[in-house]
């Protein structure tokens, strides 16, 4: 029996070596109920990293759990079927909803990363709306990346509004500049 460090380890390695053979594994372990949260979520993140879409339904089953890092683990994992799973889309839309900053936080990560257009009302939403502003310039960064008419229009608004602080201006600034917003 593996110590909890090695353990955390030995998921997060499977992962990053793409051990497909351990695949099964990995899912039986993410989960287990009774087994450490952070083992779960590295088990959890290594058999979605392997791309296989039976990994679909144990993700979605998940989302629900009352752990926070387990739900950042489901959204990442959902990240990869983006294109071929509309359920897999609709999470994803959803987490911008969790109650929980680092879930919000995970997806405006990945509507920058996947350039998710149907992600924009929620990102717009939470640019204006969300009490942790880390999120707020991050979803700031996901509208420049996508990069759509919409895009310019929202952060042209932040940047001309003069009641904005400053800091909030000068991250549109950074955003638009960063990303090449020119559409």
């Amino acid at each position: 029996y593996l110590p909890l460090a090695r353990r955390h380890a030995l998921m997060r390695t499977l992962g990053q070596l793409k051990v497909v053979e351990t695949y099964d594994d990995l899912v039986e372990i993410a989960e287990d109920e009774d087994e450490n949260t952070y083992v779960r979520t590295y088990a959890l993140e290594s058999a979605s990293s392997m791309e296989n879409d039976t990994i679909i339904p144990v993700l979605l089953d998940l989302f629900n759990h009352a752990e926070p890092r387990l739900r950042v683990a489901v959204v990442q994992g959902l990240s990869n079927f983006l294109e071929t799973n509309a359920d897999a889309e609709s999470v994803v839309l959803e987490a911008f909803k969790d109650n929980h900053a680092s879930v919000r936080m995970k997806a405006a990560e990945i509507a920058k990363e996947k350039k998710l257009t149907k992600a924009m009302p929620y990102l717009i939403y939470r640019a204006k709306n969300d009490s942790d502003k880390k999120i707020v310039y991050e979803c700031y960064n996901a509208i420049a990346n996508i990069n759509n008419s919409e895009s310019v229009e929202f952060l042209n608004t932040i940047i001309t509004n003069s009641k904005m602080n400053e800091t909030a201006r000068a991250k549109a600034v950074d955003a638009v500049l960063e990303y090449k917003v020119t559409a």
